[in-house]
């Protein structure tokens, strides 16, 4: 009994961390308790989760086991110092939000919601005690694309289940279909764009291993991944995650190039292998992109001004604005047809839809409200208000350099950048090193790169199934590069 004390004081918190990793992205958003009417936030298991390793962590923490200390801990309390000032001064200053309690509660949600998300980052920092651990998340985290990818591929063509948060009465927890075969997967995650790019912060990864010196079966593990996760970001739908993926490729490939030792040699290098990479995602991209094909056209037509008459719009173009329809209607959907043409307004019509509503509503908010307070700005959940006293049911930007801009102002936006530059300055600096660097720090600035592309046109930093997996992959890194150093 002695030895399993003994066992589980050592390995408890990276047990808890590594079931996190895996339960987060899988379980779907059920919610269990609605901490705000109206709202469309709830508490959920993974809440419940968290708090638990939360509190093994503090009592490991009061014990001296661990410390608190890490390469991103003064950035992170700056940022959440920040982000309750900021609050305040929408409460009391500016008077953006009405202190009335679901606004109070509905805004500190918001800053609660931040520190969960850093707390993982937290967990795995700490829970990474050998090098060989950053081989157990890998193993989960494959076993996370697999099982997701699986269960994505139940929902296109055997009708599994979808539970989706991407209006308010569907994030009560109702079980929806997926109607036609042009319908965007989104697996276990909120919505499609979850999905997407929760495969973008592990594609530079795969990538990264796949360059990598690996066991005959570790690599054909990895291939088998790496396509999976492919699949994935082309039945999702997301064009801005698969042109990130693209930009991530060429990063990672050419980081690998480099350190190749003549010109020719890391010329001969890149080609060959961004070719292969290329063509096993342009061959899928052929078999299974035939929807993110006709959506990747209508941007292009639609961000250059060209009539959408002109682009014979059908189902193929019409269901990239469609949710998820739920069960009990899924045949009277059928048998209507649908969502007509003339349906969509004037401005759809003749630009991307998408465009429309963040060029004409959510970045102008996101604007108005930075201006409000340039330091601070005008406090979570102040931009999607039609007035003083609206409580709006979802709050979001489509864009997170202007969403951190608007809700936190330029002090919010550099602290939390100042987070990722950090993390991003210990990869360089793994870069650096004479010996060839690890697939963890390449894999990390690809990632990097990716979301930084990701957060122009969605708010990917308070995406919760992205955010929880940014900050543990952070953790993971940042955890193993310490060990990686000489004890002072």
């Amino acid at each position: 009994m002695q030895k399993l004390f003994t066992w589980l004081d050592e390995y408890l918190l990276l047990i808890l961390t590594l079931f996190l990793v895996a339960f987060i992205p899988l379980w779907p958003k059920i919610p269990l308790i609605q901490p705000i009417p109206g709202y469309i936030v709830r508490i959920r298991l993974e809440d419940i989760f968290v708090g638990i390793t939360a509190v093994v962590y503090l009592v490991q923490l009061v014990r001296k086991k661990i410390s608190i200390k890490t390469p991103l801990t003064q950035w992170m309390v700056f940022y959440v110092v920040i982000a309750f000032f900021s609050l305040l001064s929408a409460f009391f200053m500016i008077h953006t939000l009405p202190t009335f309690q679901p606004h109070v509660l509905k805004a500190f949600l918001h800053l609660f919601r931040y520190i969960e998300y850093f707390s993982l980052f937290f967990f795995a920092f700490s829970a990474v005690k050998k090098t060989e651990h950053a081989t157990w998340f890998a193993m989960v985290f494959g076993g996370v694309v697999l099982a997701a990818a699986l269960y994505g591929f139940g929902q296109k063509y055997f009708r599994l289940p979808v539970y989706s948060t991407m209006n308010y009465e569907f994030s009560s927890g109702e079980a929806l279909e997926l109607v036609t075969s042009e319908s965007r997967v989104q697996s276990t995650f909120a919505g499609h764009y979850d999905f997407a790019i929760y495969m973008c912060l592990l594609l530079p990864f795969m990538l990264s291993l796949l360059y990598s010196k690996q066991r005959r079966n570790a690599r054909i593990f990895t291939l088998i991944v790496f396509l999976f996760a492919i699949w994935s970001l082309i039945v999702s739908g997301l064009r801005i995650a698969f042109v990130s993926y693209m930009v991530m490729s060429i990063v990672v490939t050419a980081m690998f190039a480099m350190q190749r030792q003549s010109w020719k040699e890391k010329s001969l290098w890149f080609l060959t292998r961004i070719v292969a990479v290329g063509g096993f995602t342009f061959v899928m991209f052929l078999i299974f992109g035939s929807n993110l094909q006709a959506l990747l056209s209508h941007a292009i037509s639609g961000v250059l001004g060209g009539s959408s008459q002109g682009q014979s719009i059908d189902k193929t173009i019409i269901s990239q604005y469609q949710l998820p329809v739920p069960k009990d209607q899924v045949e009277e959907y059928r048998i209507n047809g649908g969502t007509k043409p003339e349906e969509l307004s004037g401005c759809a019509l003749e630009r991307e839809i998408s465009l429309c509503i963040r060029l004409e509503s959510l970045w102008p908010e996101a604007i108005r409200g930075f201006l409000r307070n340039p330091l601070l700005g005008s406090g979570y959940s102040s931009l999607n208000k039609r007035d003083f006293y609206h409580l709006s049911e979802a709050d979001g930007t489509d864009n997170n350099y202007l969403r951190l801009l608007g809700e936190t102002g330029f002090l919010g936006f550099l602290s939390f950048f100042g987070i990722i530059l950090v993390a991003a300055r210990h990869a360089l600096a793994e870069l650096s090193k004479k010996a060839p660097p690890s697939y963890l720090a390449i894999g990390f600035v690809g990632l990097i790169c990716g979301l930084l592309i990701n957060a122009v046109l969605f708010d990917v930093f308070a995406a919760s199934k992205v955010a929880f997996g940014l900050w543990v992959i952070s953790g993971v890194c940042l955890g193993c590069w310490k060990l990686e150093k000489p004890a002072k």
